[in-house]
């Protein structure tokens, strides 16, 4: 995770950069102007830019247009002030689109006073208050009290954002945020959420990355639209009904089956937008007997098959 000086002024932004890039942990925080945001910027396009922003591309690079469903959600705390209404509705719509097509549990958090906690602990704290600390998701904090902003990952996006490409989007939003554009510099930072996967959804953690590959293209390439989630379920509900919230959460447009793994209790549940055919439902039960072998690959792509 990688702190980002803001700055007075684009010029100075333009000959600090190549410092703040290098790692400015141990630097003096930059002040700048709090400036209002009233410029409208495009919304991000997931369809046309399906990869995160890499070291190839340019820093001027601006995300494509993309029309967004309206957000029923909320995933903006402007504490700040320092976003319009019209910059609000954008990044919840986009964050609600990588909640449902991630499985990621996103938010943006501005802040005048951290309360004497680091921007890390601060950006932490948030993310427990608004998720409760479950699942894989990003936290950007704008933070105007210390003036260096934080994104924090947990889960799967902490395996597939990489330092080099979080450093990148920081220095593409640093010119915005320094020009008052702070929705243009958020959509810069959120778009790395779409470098982790759309169909398979490994909150628990027990698949390698050869696996988690592997079972990705094997989803894509289905003749459904089926998804995996592996998660432990500590909680007071069942596996169907975890299972059919994010059933309910990936496919709220369209048809498809939803594959839930629970480490806690090593058992499968699956939901279907259709009856489940009585081949997957005899796999699946042959699966969640107690002796069986907990081949979980192996499994999964049975039930898929036979899904069919």
């Amino acid at each position: 995770m990688i702190f980002l000086k803001k700055f007075l002024s684009a010029a100075v932004s333009a000959l600090l950069i190549a410092s703040v890039l290098g790692g400015c942990g141990d630097k003096k925080h930059n002040s700048r102007s709090k400036t209002d945001s009233s410029e409208k910027v495009t919304e991000t396009s997931a369809e046309a830019m399906t990869e995160p922003i890499t070291e190839d591309q340019t820093t001027t690079q601006q995300p494509p247009i993309r029309d967004l469903a309206p957000a029923k959600g909320s995933y903006v705390y402007d504490n700040a002030n320092l976003l319009s209404a019209e910059d609000i509705s954008s990044l919840n719509n986009y964050c609600e689109w990588l909640y449902e097509n991630r499985l990621l549990n996103t938010a943006v958090v501005t802040v005048d006073d951290l309360g004497g906690a680091s921007p890390a602990e601060y950006a932490e704290k948030s993310y427990i208050d608004i998720y409760s600390g479950r699942g894989s998701g990003m936290l950007l904090l704008i933070n105007n009290d210390t003036n260096n902003d934080y994104l924090y990952k947990k889960g799967s996006c902490t395996s597939y954002i990489s330092e080099s490409a979080e450093t990148l989007a920081f220095s593409l939003a640093t010119r915005e945020i320094v020009n008052g554009n702070y929705q243009s510099a958020a959509l810069s930072i959120l778009m790395l959420g779409e470098a982790c996967p759309s169909y398979v959804f490994d909150n628990a953690g027990i698949f390698t990355p050869e696996q988690l590959s592997e079972l990705e293209a094997f989803c894509k390439d289905s003749e459904m639209n089926v998804s995996i989630l592996a998660t432990s379920n500590g909680t007071g509900s069942s596996n169907e009904e975890i299972c059919k919230s994010y059933h309910d959460r990936r496919y709220s447009s369209e048809k498809g089956f939803m594959i839930m793994v629970d480490t806690a209790s090593s058992t499968l549940a699956v939901v279907p937008s259709d009856e489940l055919p009585p081949a997957a439902m005899a796999i699946l039960t042959d699966a969640n007997k107690p002796a069986a072998e907990k081949d979980y690959i192996s499994v999964i792509k049975t039930v898929i098959n036979a899904m069919k």
